[in-house]
């Protein structure tokens, strides 16, 4: 089951297809697709089959997924952040985006706390169901906002590796041991039911 995740100022929820405009605002935004390795999105229904194939679908493979990112004041998505299992490094990555507007003010670090702590809490599995313990963050070398959110997550560098989103650069690879994580407990998880 996928847990709603409280902090501070940030809910994060599971996606729904009713997100797929939301999911379009940020796909679409280039400023956010820049380190990526995929073209901004070009309309909604891109946003939506984006939803089905990957946040959706992975809630079913492994209880885990990107999460949106909601300001509980507004109710408007602003992002993502969550833990995908990927087959390529055969493990969980940890991923976020965030709208422009929401950049440097801490929340992608907010967000990622929440989901360590529930993944903590819960515990990881891969797909075949094997206990998983290491987390992994994926990114661009020329992304600095992001390296700077692994580090003050306690994300360590471990390699550069080529990744196919990004085939004609090395990415960095950063890991994390999620029994050895300092994760504050200034957060709550709601089973949404």
């Amino acid at each position: 089951m996928v847990n709603v995740l409280t902090t501070p100022r940030l809910q994060l929820r599971p996606f729904t297809e009713l997100d797929g405009p939301a999911m379009f605002r940020l796909g679409a935004d280039p400023a956010v697709m820049r380190y990526i390795g995929s073209a901004p999105m070009q309309n909604e229904n891109e946003a939506l089959a984006y939803l089905i194939s990957h946040p959706l679908t992975d809630y079913q493979r492994t209880g885990f997924g990107r999460l949106a990112i909601v300001l509980p004041q507004s109710g408007d998505i602003i992002g993502f952040c969550g833990l995908k299992w990927v087959d390529e490094i055969n493990g969980f990555d940890l991923g976020y985006r965030l709208l422009p507007a929401f950049w440097r003010q801490g929340l992608a670090v907010e967000a990622g706390l929440a989901v360590l702590a529930d993944a903590r809490r819960r515990g990881l599995r891969c797909p075949a169901g094997q206990q998983q313990n290491q987390i992994y963050g994926l990114v661009h070398p020329d992304n600095q906002g992001s390296i700077r959110v692994l580090e003050k997550l306690g994300f360590a560098y471990q390699q550069d590796i080529f990744f196919s989103l990004l085939p004609d650069i090395a990415v960095r690879q950063y890991g994390l041991a999620l029994d050895c994580a300092s994760i504050s407990a200034g957060f709550s998880t709601d089973s949404g039911t």
